[in-house]
């Protein structure tokens, strides 16, 4: 299990971002900051999500999000 602090932001313009300051696990593992950014409209939100790790190095994703009919439970 992992600990850590986010917070979301939803701009007038529908860019919803999400950033983690970092989190510690249970088993001593550290995660370092990451941000997910979501632009889109329509039925397909393409979301960006950007790790920086606990040594300083980087990764970035593609993170397709599709808009779906809510099944009415």
């Amino acid at each position: 299990m992992c600990i850590g602090s986010s917070r979301a932001k939803l701009s007038k313009e529908g860019v919803l971002s999400v950033t983690s300051s970092g989190a510690a696990c249970t088993d001593g593992e550290r995660w370092g900051q990451a941000e997910m950014v979501c632009k889109g409209t329509g039925q397909r939100a393409p979301c960006t999500w950007v790790f920086k790790d606990a040594q300083g190095g980087r990764q970035s994703y593609e993170i397709p999000f599709v808009r779906v009919e809510s099944c009415g439970r």
